[in-house]
């Protein structure tokens, strides 16, 4: 990833570079999409390595075929079951004893 510093750019780029804070800035070449900007205040070093990274995404791109997907009903029904099973534990813990 090639850096620049700010002061070295136009007064026009540095504005459109603030204004990308709030928003993307997108340009275009003969009516089509041909570059952006994206601010990126609040980002880290290693945010920014991992989003332009190729490897890491076809890493994600490999491990989410690996993993078996879940629905959210599904999900919705495991997690009241643990639920579920968390509060007869809990309230087995506080029963009175016959002993």
């Amino acid at each position: 990833m090639r850096r620049m510093e700010l002061e070295g750019c136009s007064e026009e780029l540095a504005h459109l570079c603030a204004e990308a804070q709030r928003e993307h800035v997108l340009f275009t070449r003969e009516g089509q999409p041909f570059a952006m900007i994206i601010g990126l205040e609040n980002k880290d070093d290693e945010d920014l390595e991992l989003q332009t990274s190729r490897a890491f995404w076809r890493m994600i791109q490999e491990r989410r075929k690996q993993s078996a997907t879940v629905t959210l009903e599904e999900l919705k029904k495991e997690l009241e079951a643990l639920e579920e099973e968390e509060s007869q534990d809990h309230s087995a813990e506080f029963a009175p004893s016959n002993g």
